[in-house]
């Protein structure tokens, strides 16, 4: 790494805990080294209404989580601490593909409120039809989902783990992203439990909040790459 960074005339990371990273690891000096907040169009998710679910009533809480179906993205913690709440009024769709696919549908079997939905070419769709999305990541150098959940408007629950807890500024939970998988998932259980205890009030504010903070997240990026350029002859 170190090679291949040195071999650079400029290093973006993506979010400040990978920029961290990167000068702790000495990998670049911080002459040549830039950061950037990953960002992509976000008119599409923007656009979508806000709409707070009936907290407190019959309705259960539709949450939504998705990615490649991989380790890295924690959806195995998050199909087990949900299990572990089997009285709570909650509906979990897992939008989706990858090579963990087998393992997450094994652990969803026998579980009503859990639905593996494969992959989407609409995921600004599903975001609308959800109250909040989960992103229960071992590891997440920055995070779209989380950047386009804020976008939405949806509250989000994510793990404490590299750009996920720098995006989440009241807009929702961060509970704690421990090694051991048991730890991780007592963690999210109580994400989960706390947040279909929230009230409507603070639901609206984590929404407004979090479109708030995404707003100007595509048009800040663009100019960081432009001044970025612009160092070059």
């Amino acid at each position: 790494l170190r090679l291949c960074y040195r071999s650079a005339s400029r290093v973006v990371a993506v979010s400040e805990a990978q920029k961290h990273w990167m000068e702790e690891a000495h990998l670049v000096k911080a002459s040549r080294l830039r950061l950037l907040r990953s960002s992509r169009p976000l008119d599409p998710f923007l656009v979508l209404p806000l709409a707070p679910p009936q907290l407190g009533g019959d309705a259960p809480l539709r949450l939504l989580a998705y990615g490649r179906f991989t380790p890295q993205k924690g959806f195995d913690r998050l199909i087990r601490a949900l299990g572990s709440l089997p009285g709570a009024p909650l509906r979990l769709e897992l939008v989706g593909d990858g090579p963990q696919r087998p393992e997450l549908e094994r652990l969803a079997r026998g579980e009503p409120r859990i639905r593996l939905s494969g992959p989407s070419d609409d995921i600004p769709a599903r975001v609308k039809a959800c109250d909040a999305v989960v992103i229960p990541s071992r590891w997440e150098p920055w995070g779209n989902v989380c950047l386009e959940a804020r976008a939405a408007g949806r509250p989000v629950l994510v793990c404490a783990v590299d750009g996920l807890s720098e995006q989440v500024r009241d807009c929702g939970l961060v509970v704690e992203a421990a090694d051991h998988d048991h730890q991780a998932e007592h963690a999210l259980a109580a994400g989960l439990e706390q947040l279909w205890r929230t009230s409507t009030e603070q639901w609206n504010r984590w929404a407004l909040a979090g479109r708030a903070s995404a707003r100007g997240a595509w048009p800040a990026y663009l100019e960081g790459w432009s001044r970025l350029l612009a160092e070059f002859p």
